[in-house]
This record gives structure tokens, C-alpha cells and sequence, in this order.
């Protein structure tokens, strides 16, 4: 999935478009201005779905980069890859990304509407 490249600190809000019972799979290219890599090295990641905006909302799904699910890498350390097997009713969700780097500091660099399509192919 192809998601515009990211080189604001405010959070930008992209919809996504995925299926059910597949793997879910997204990169995310950190850039500044002008277009020169942003190191996300060190920085801690943690990917929520949640059935509404409100914060008391069930969490449908959760990925962290300490369990492996959020990597980063690319060769100046600033592609963001999400990959997990999102195994989720069919519906809208809403999504945000949350980053905490090295010293601390956290923001939710994108966020926005899932639109969860159940797989023809998956039983």
C-alpha cells in the first residue's frame, strides 16, 4: 500500500482501504521539506485501531514495534513498516500512529478512517 511520503511534525489524516483475514502492509517514508531522509532510529512506535474516536473505545487491534509488528529501516533509517495479520470484523475504524522518539517526545505523525472490507479469497 502506498501511503504519501510524511515530513510534517503535525499529524496528516489519510484514509486506508484493507481487507480482513490478510496481512495488512504499509510503509511509511519520513522526509523533511526538502525531501532529504528523516532517522526515525531509536524511535518507538505504536499503531491503535479503535471502534471510535473516543478513547474509552474498544481497541480492535494494537501493534507495537517492540513485539516486531512496526519495524524501521530503509538505509537512512526513515521507512516505517507496519505488517501484521489483521484479523478484524469488517467495518469503520479509526486508526493513528503514535511515535515516541528517543528523547521522549510523542506525536502521531498520521491518522484517520479504516475502512475494513471483508476478503473475498479468505474463507
Amino acid at each position: 500500500m502506498s501511503i504519501p511520503q510524511l515530513n510534517t511534525i503535525a499529524g496528516v489524516n489519510y484514509d486506508i482501504l484493507a481487507y480482513s483475514d490478510v496481512t495488512f502492509n504499509i510503509q511509511l517514508t519520513f522526509t523533511d521539506g526538502a525531501g532529504n531522509p528523516i532517522s526515525k532510529a531509536g524511535a518507538v512506535f505504536l499503531f491503535t485501531i479503535r471502534e471510535t474516536l473516543k478513547s474509552s473505545s474498544p481497541i480492535a487491534l494494537q501493534l507495537t514495534s517492540g513485539a516486531g509488528q512496526i519495524t524501521v529501516g530503509g538505509t537512512s533509517n526513515n521507512i516505517v513498516t507496519i505488517n501484521a495479520d489483521l484479523l478484524i470484523t469488517g467495518g469503520t475504524y479509526y486508526y493513528e500512529l503514535q511515535e515516541t522518539d528517543v528523547s521522549g517526545f510523542s506525536l502521531v505523525p498520521i491518522y484517520g478512517r479504516i475502512f475494513i472490507n471483508k476478503s473475498v479469497t479468505t474463507p
